[in-house]
């Protein structure tokens, strides 16, 4: 006999129903959504219709510059990808490069040139059309006095919008251009003066060590290029190497990762750089020809020790190792292990400001105790 369906079912189906409801996470994705989409829809990309196509361009949110592929609708970006063949990137990017497509939608972003509308730091400003802006400029540059000089500092030098600006100035009578060294240029720059040589021809590729020592380096996060982190972990998983060892005061996600974490006292890390250079020389770890310009220094004359080693000399394993919180026989072994090599030292991100020539020559001078013919000044 079949039993009818009632009323009574009826309101159960639907209150179960709604109970359930109540229990999957649909409602929620569905309010969490509406409100994203209603508080950002300014920050949305509104991509017009037409033709899907792939252009060749580099990303440009930081200095390392990888290249990409963007995915266009239309000549509109909606999507990057890395490409393979970058040497840098390595077919990777970051999180910032894979959304950096997003950025000309981002609501604080300027749209206009702006001319300050009064005097003073906190000067209000007002949008001005390009063609207002370009005369302005004109207008400066024609009326200014002879002694007066064009000045045009560039943040971001090796583009080539910097070549753009180098040849207006080059065609205009009391023009300068100054460049602003990248900071990620600096440390190269200071052990170019250290070994007697430009730092435009010095370079340093974790990828070709079998040991790498990072001074907090966000080594496993994008340093450098975001393919290089993909290709240390994968040549460990299939060689076991390179060795990655960290020492920095904070277990940073390169260190949860790495093969060893020294955790360092804040703020210690150009002593520890300076006790293992101590070590180094002490038990003539490092090339003869390296120790003995560390020793006397290029320009020096026989038997009179560099200022380097005389530094270096103060700062023993038992001194070094009250001020990190290390013991004495682990900076040691530490250094054994770098000299084995080949060996890459990494300071801090220099992306951050942080750190300072001081410590530049302390822990990425390391480099040229552990290299095979660099010699330090």
């Amino acid at each position: 006999m079949q039993r009818s369906v009632t009323r009574r079912d009826m309101l159960k189906v639907a209150g179960g129903s709604a109970l359930g409801l109540l229990f999957t996470p649909v409602p929620w994705k569905l309010l969490s959504d509406s409100s994203v989409w209603t508080q950002n829809w300014e920050a949305i990309a509104k991509l017009p219709r037409g033709p899907v196509s792939l252009r060749p361009t580099t990303c440009t949110l930081c200095p390392v510059g990888c290249a990409a592929q963007a995915r266009c609708v239309a000549g509109v970006p909606f999507a990057l990808v890395g490409q393979a063949a970058d040497p840098l990137g390595r077919g990777g990017l970051c999180a910032a490069g894979l959304s950096s497509h997003q950025v000309p939608w981002h609501p604080a972003r300027l749209r206009a040139p702006r001319r300050r509308t009064r005097p003073g730091g906190d000067g209000g400003f007002a949008e001005i059309s390009i063609e207002e802006a370009v005369s302005l400029v004109a207008a400066a540059i024609g009326q200014r006095n002879v002694a007066e000089s064009v000045v045009v500092i560039d943040d971001r030098p090796g583009r080539v919008r910097s070549r753009v600006y180098q040849a207006f100035l080059e065609g205009t009578p009391g023009g300068v251009y100054v460049p602003n060294p990248s900071r990620w240029s600096r440390p190269l720059e200071t052990i170019g003066s250290c070994a007697g040589v430009p730092g435009k021809t010095l370079t340093i590729d974790p990828r070709r060590a079998r040991v790498i020592l990072s001074f907090g380096a966000p080594l496993l996060d994008g340093y450098g290029g975001a393919g290089i982190a993909g290709e240390l972990l994968r040549a460990r998983r299939e060689t076991g190497y390179p060795r990655i060892l960290v020492a920095e005061a904070r277990l940073s996600r390169t260190a949860s990762l790495a093969d060893g974490w020294f955790a360092i006292r804040p703020g210690s890390e150009s002593i520890l750089a300076l006790g293992l250079a101590h070590v180094l020389l002490r038990e003539r770890l490092v090339a003869p020809v390296v120790l003995d310009g560390a020793r006397r220094g290029a320009a020096g004359a026989p038997g009179e020790e560099s200022a380097y080693a005389k530094l270096v000399a103060q700062f023993t394993p038992d001194r070094v190792a009250g001020q990190t919180g290390m013991e004495p026989a682990a900076i040691e072994e530490l250094a054994r292990t770098l000299a084995l090599g080949p060996a890459v030292v990494l300071g801090r991100d220099p992306s951050t400001g942080a750190g300072s020539a001081a410590e530049d020559v302390s822990i990425w001078g390391l480099n040229l105790l552990l290299s095979k013919g660099r010699v330090l000044r």
